[in-house]
């Protein structure tokens, strides 16, 4: 698959210099330069009408094998091309930009409310001016950018100017009635007859069009002495020719005129430009600053301009230098960003979960998402609960969006019919679900209903909480995490086989971490303990949602036989969740208060792990707990049920206590226990468990 394919008018192998085929040449030629000539394809739709079963065959396979389009038709081509990619777009999902060629669009488009309604399917329609784009947008098109007109040409470093006694003028565009040619002549031959000298000379340079060749070689035969035709000259010594002149002439009236590659050449070349105000040149030149404007075919105020010149009523050094600053603007490398802009879009992946508060998933779909490369790859959200998340804030800094659907018990079609509506108008092609119970890959269903192509299931857990009925549903509906998604994933072996079984075409992802924020600090600890004010004693850490998967009753009664032996030990929960108020009761009726800090959830638990001298974990179950895999990156001993899977204990920190013994078991093994902190970080590098290798890992599995 290429990153970007090009159909517009090249013209096969002849030399054409209009303007709609120089800038689909030299659009071509950027993008050759940008992405590499093996990642841009061109299109030729010269003489298409000549061969259109094969230049249908190359747009169908254009459309299969680019994530980017791009089309540059004119008048007619618009009928047909516009149509034809806007349909193909619906099958292959690309990115669809038209770039048009001079200002001719919204007059075209006006009369046409079919081919405006195809015109918004596109992506980006980009524009040679913000006036063109204004335009659009009086049509209801607001899927329209700018994109200015370059050339390869080389700027002028620098500039010189003395007035003089006689002034050199040219005209450099395709010699054409339309173009102002003929009342360029006028405005010369006006200045001199009113000076009763030559004081100017006009020089011609361009390809003359053939509907106005005999006219143009009429006209010819009577030029003055003070006027001649100089031919054509190639675009490389565009610059080395307009130099010499004064000032570029430019009276226009053509109809089709945008943004015109003569007044670059001019810029380029440090000439200013006295042009007509037709169409968008009053945009691109501001008066008497890098050129003149006056009236469109007001020969006579064009004349009084020059003769303004004349009398030295301008600063010409100043106007000069001001068109080589201007000119930079339009040089290829910097021009172009207004496409790459487009085509840089990051493959986009969907994730949906309930909610992106501090669970286990959605911390470690944040870990990776923070390294991601955001000009490459994006992660958007679907959430089930309105209010705010914790990492919602972030998300959006990032770049990603977040989309909300009804939850599934509320009504389980208006949730199937809403992610499928919001993948097929975001165009996704990569959707993740992160879930643990079976019915969660309806959803993966409505991504593919919607468009999406790659249907990523990440099993978060390897076990359920809820009642009998739960439990019942999870295992009836349990063949549909098994049939649905084309890339199964899970943080280990346990978690794995819970939700998929015996599948063998399981990835293992590792919850891994940025080991740098957690590695221990003595500074941090210090600061953490100085806040809670606990001093030298001893402090007992748990991080988790209140809910009945983390047993926390469970854990404040070994907390409490923990006391019983040490009554300076402390205990720090962090975490909220359904069970919050349950948990102080339990408090209370323990007599913990003095021992017991309840402190919500934390942005720097990192810091909060430096700070803990061990970590109780007795939860029922676990998919891969992130919070004991970030404690071990802090050096932290860690007291884990063995139901959790041997695969956590990646440093030699972490002792398995089986849940069926007692609490005060639990409380001897963890008061006994020798095992001191240490520094994990060849650990981590040797399990794969930093978060660069991870990343690598998701953008393989998730992004194809």
């Amino acid at each position: 698959m290429v990153s970007v394919t090009i159909c517009g008018h090249f013209g096969g192998n002849n030399n054409f210099l209009d303007g709609q085929t120089v800038k689909t040449k030299n659009l071509y030629k950027a993008l050759t330069d940008e992405y590499g000539f093996n990642e841009v394809k061109k299109i030729d739709t010269y003489n298409w009408k000549k061969r259109p079963i094969k230049l249908l065959k190359e747009c169908i396979n254009a459309a299969k094998n680019s994530k980017n389009i791009i089309i540059l038709p004119a008048h007619n081509g618009v009928k047909i091309f516009v149509p034809l990619f806007t349909f193909l777009k619906k099958k292959y999902k690309f990115n669809l930009i038209y770039a048009v060629v001079g200002g001719w669009l919204k007059e075209f488009l006006t009369d046409k409310p079919k081919l405006i309604k195809k015109i918004k399917k596109i992506d980006m329609i980009l524009v040679e001016t913000n006036t063109m784009k204004l335009k659009l947008q009086e049509l209801n098109l607001y899927n329209v950018d700018i994109l200015y007109n370059f050339k390869y040409i080389d700027v002028l470093k620098k500039v010189e100017y003395t007035p003089k006694k006689n002034i050199k003028l040219c005209t450099f565009s395709r010699v054409l009635k339309e173009k102002g040619i003929e009342n360029a002549i006028n405005i010369v031959t006006i200045v001199n007859k009113k000076l009763g000298f030559n004081y100017c000379s006009l020089d011609i340079y361009g390809q003359i069009d053939n509907n106005y060749k005999d006219e143009f070689e009429n006209l010819m035969k009577k030029f003055p002495n003070f006027i001649k035709y100089k031919g054509l000259i190639s675009a490389e010594k565009s610059v080395s020719t307009i130099k010499n002149y004064d000032f570029l002439l430019f009276p226009t009236y053509y109809d089709g005129e945008g943004f015109a590659g003569t007044i670059i050449d001019a810029f380029s070349s440090g000439v200013p430009v006295i042009a007509s105000t037709w169409k968008y040149n009053s945009e691109i030149i501001e008066d008497k600053k890098n050129g003149f404007l006056f009236e469109t075919k007001n020969d006579l105020m064009a004349s009084n301009i020059i003769l303004d010149i004349y009398k030295n009523k301008y600063d010409i050094l100043k106007m000069k230098e001001k068109c080589l600053e201007i000119a930079k603007k339009y040089i290829p490398e910097v021009a172009i960003q207004g496409i790459t802009k487009y085509l840089n879009y990051p493959e986009r992946l969907l994730c949906i979960v309930s909610s992106m508060n501090r669970g286990g998933a959605e911390t470690f779909l944040m870990k990776v998402y923070r390294q991601l490369d955001k000009s490459k790859y994006q992660i958007d959200f679907c959430v089930s609960k309105k209010k705010s998340g914790f990492y919602d804030e972030e998300i959006k800094k990032l770049g990603g969006k977040i989309f909300y659907v009804p939850p599934k018990s509320k009504n389980i079609f208006k949730t199937f019919n809403s992610i499928k509506k919001i993948v097929k108008q975001e165009n996704y092609k990569y959707v993740l679900r992160t879930s643990q119970q079976s019915l969660a890959t309806l959803d993966l269903l409505a991504a593919r209903f919607g468009g999406a192509k790659t249907l990523i299931y990440r099993s978060s857990n390897a076990g359920l909480t809820g009642g009998k009925m739960s439990k019942l549903i999870n295992k009836t509906f349990s063949f549909l995490p098994k049939i649905i998604p084309n890339v199964k994933i899970a943080p280990s072996k346990l978690a794995a086989k819970f939700v998929f079984g015996n599948s063998k075409n399981v990835y293992i992802l590792h919850n891994a971490l940025n080991y740098d924020d957690f590695e221990f600090s003595e500074e941090i600890r210090n600061k953490i303990r100085k806040e809670l004010k606990i001093g030298n004693k001893t402090l007992y850490g748990h991080v988790g949602r209140f809910n009945v998967q983390k047993n926390h009753m469970f854990l404040l009664e070994i907390f409490q036989e923990i006391v019983k032996k040490d009554k300076d030990s402390i205990l720090a929960l962090i975490g909220e969740g359904e069970l919050e108020n349950d948990i102080l009761i339990k408090i209370k009726k323990l007599k913990l208060e003095k021992n017991v800090l309840v402190l919500g959830p934390k942005k720097n638990v990192n810091e909060y792990l430096m700070a803990f001298d061990k970590i109780i974990f007795p939860s029922f179950f676990e998919g891969m707990p992130n919070v004991i895999i970030e404690a071990q990156a802090s050096g932290l001993p860690c007291f884990i049920s063995n139901t959790i899977t041997k695969e956590a204990n990646i440093t030699g920190l972490v002792t398995y206590i089986d849940l069926n013994k007692t609490s005060l078991e639990w409380a001897d093994i963890i008061i006994k226990s020798k095992i001191k902190r240490k520094d994990t970080r060849k650990n981590f590098i040797n399990n794969n468990y930093m978060i660069e290798q991870i990343v690598e890992e998701f953008v393989e599995k998730c992004y194809h």
